[in-house]
């Protein structure tokens, strides 16, 4: 906990003038008439110089291109073995090696810049920590590791504010010491009435103020977005920090904003699709559908505004990314220099979703075609 208690006194942005930018398509990765270039479910994706690492977590490995969008090869296959995966989480940097987590073996697959494999990591924790409850967030450049302690549901549903711990572990996969605390309401929620009395259904809120963590695919450091939610239509501010590869401080600084209300109508929309899965009872737990309906929409209203920020990403060059809500259902990236200053702002393309911050000309997203095969693609930023 150094890293916090000698934290500089926080610092109030005002939010001023970024660069707008718009988006160049360049560049499309995929095709789904070829074997080796054609995309499955998109997973992680990150960006190793003049590579594009491309998680595939169907098929349990890993698809690398060049950044001109030519196939180079696959990393990695199912199975429980050394550089084998049975689920492929998230995927880094450290020097001239990367990294894949496999979150349900619980560790960590390292493999060199040919693509040979390196090493195995497993997760270990602490007597206090069961390795199992561990969720990677990334590895930092001293080869340490940073995970969250993730409850189960049953344990997050009876404490939804509870403050949660990240913690730092050794390059041994052993505990070292905690370097941030992580705060808002869980995404897990519990719903009992309107189902058969023996059942209980544990849902995500379609919004929730969990503090956001992302950290830089090199390992050069890590931040922390603390965004709980106004309590009243007042200007409200949410606070970023940024941390180095040793986890002290670099900057913690406050951005004020115009909070947005949840209406009725926005969270009517979600309640009617998280309850429509369940509309025609095929597994037999819904007793009474009505009472179902009205205990989920019950669950969903926790918070009266939106936090402000909905994600956040690792840039290049120590570069923090945002997405600002704008609106119910409009977002924004806005992207911070070093300091924690605005210096861009971009909307994604229609349906699309941001997949790697590749660097400050341009960056990489998913995409999807009319008949849902997926895409990777990189669009330059433009001065607007």
């Amino acid at each position: 906990m150094a890293a916090m208690l000698c934290a500089p006194a926080c610092q109030l942005y005002a939010v001023g003038q970024a660069v707008q930018w718009d988006l160049e398509r360049t560049v499309t990765i995929g095709d789904a008439m070829d074997g080796e270039t054609g995309l499955t479910r998109v997973g992680d994706v990150t960006i190793a110089g003049d590579r594009v690492l491309v998680g595939q977590p169907m098929e349990r490995r890993v698809r690398v291109f060049s950044t001109r969008g030519e196939f180079i090869g696959f990393v990695g296959r199912q199975g429980a073995g050394p550089g084998e995966f049975e689920g492929l989480g998230r995927i880094g940097l450290l020097g001239d090696m990367f990294w894949v987590w496999d979150y349900h073996l619980n560790r960590i697959e390292y493999f060199s810049a040919n693509y040979d494999h390196v090493s195995t990591l497993s997760l270990r924790g602490h007597p206090s920590v069961s390795a199992s409850g561990l969720h990677l967030a990334g590895v930092l450049r001293d080869s340490s590791i940073l995970a969250r302690v993730m409850s189960s549901a049953a344990v997050a549903v009876s404490a939804p504010r509870a403050p949660e711990w990240l913690l730092r572990l050794d390059p041994k996969g052993f505990l070292r010491d905690s370097v941030a605390i992580l705060r808002g309401i869980v995404p897990e929620t519990e719903v009992i009435d309107g189902l058969q009395s023996d059942r209980r259904l544990y849902m995500t809120r379609p919004v929730f103020d969990r503090s956001l963590v992302a950290v830089w695919p090199d390992g050069s450091g890590f931040v922390v977005v603390d965004r709980e939610s106004a309590a009243e239509r007042v200007r409200h501010r949410y606070r970023v920090t940024k941390f180095d590869a040793d986890a002290d401080t670099v900057f913690r600084r406050d951005y004020p904003y115009e909070p947005i209300p949840i209406s009725s109508a926005w969270l009517s929309r979600r309640v009617d699709q998280a309850t429509g899965v369940h509309a025609g009872n095929r597994w037999g737990i819904v007793a009474n559908r009505r009472r179902f309906r009205l205990a989920v929409r019950e669950a969903f209203s926790d918070l009266e505004y939106f936090p402000a920020v909905a994600a956040v990403e690792a840039g290049p060059n120590g570069t923090t990314w945002l997405l600002r809500r704008i609106d119910e259902d409009s977002f924004e990236w806005e992207v911070l220099d070093t300091a924690g200053f605005p210096i861009g702002r971009f909307e994604e393309p229609p349906g699309a979703r941001l997949a790697a911050a590749a660097d400050l000309g341009g960056a990489w997203f998913h995409e999807r075609d009319e008949l849902d095969v997926p895409y990777i693609v990189r669009y330059e930023f433009r001065d607007r």
